[in-house]
């Protein structure tokens, strides 16, 4: 199994996590699966591979590591007993209520390190971006590399990350802005291409 992209803290592989998962090592699993909600992007972006279908969230929910998954109550019957809710508010303020999009997003966690519940204050819109301020997206549903980042910090200090729908890459940018080891699978090759430049940037240093 040949990676698309390989440096020495991420490692990118193209193709369907399905069929990848069971040939990769791994410890704990942070992502933004598809929410099976059919979501039609705004702009020029392209609908998202996977997420006319409902079981793909379920799945991740279910699988059997210690995990974090953005969105997941899209998919809340499915999961399993346990895990915790934290909040993603992504207006910070009321002056900012009126930026386009969703104004916060629900994240589970379960296994260790996921006994807190958290809330991330990280503004982050349609012309706001949380990493840098109207730098256009890649991804229609693009996480902000610093909720990234603050998601495994708090949930998961150790271990080699998976991120089996790795979008344009903001799981594997904030791993390795963190120092730590990292693994994407994405089924869109185009994906997999902007997210191997995005490896490519300076690591940030946070002290």
């Amino acid at each position: 199994m040949k990676p698309y992209y390989e440096d020495d803290l991420v490692t990118i592989y193209h193709g369907d996590c399905l069929e990848l998962l069971p040939e990769l090592a791994f410890d704990v699993v942070v992502t933004d699966p598809p929410y099976g909600i059919s979501y039609s992007p705004y702009g020029n972006f392209k609908p998202i591979v996977g997420d006319d279908n409902t079981d793909l969230g379920s799945w991740i929910a279910n699988y059997e590591v210690p995990r974090v998954v953005c969105g997941a109550d899209n998919f809340a019957h499915s999961l399993p007993p346990g895990g915790t809710w934290s909040v993603w508010d992504k207006r910070v303020s009321p002056a900012a209520d009126r930026i386009l999009g969703s104004p916060f997003e629900l994240i589970w966690a379960c296994g260790h390190g996921s006994r807190k519940r958290h809330i991330y204050r990280i503004q982050h819109g349609g012309a706001v971006n949380a990493d840098k301020a109207n730098e256009r997206r890649v991804h229609p549903t693009q996480k902000p590399a610093k909720l990234m980042r603050q998601l495994i910090a708090d949930h998961f200090p150790t271990g080699t990350i998976l991120d089996p729908f790795m979008g344009s890459g903001s799981t594997l940018r904030a791993a390795k802005d963190l120092g730590r080891k990292a693994i994407g699978i994405e089924i869109d090759e185009a994906y997999c291409e902007a997210a191997a430049k995005r490896m490519g940037q300076e690591v940030l240093d946070f002290g």
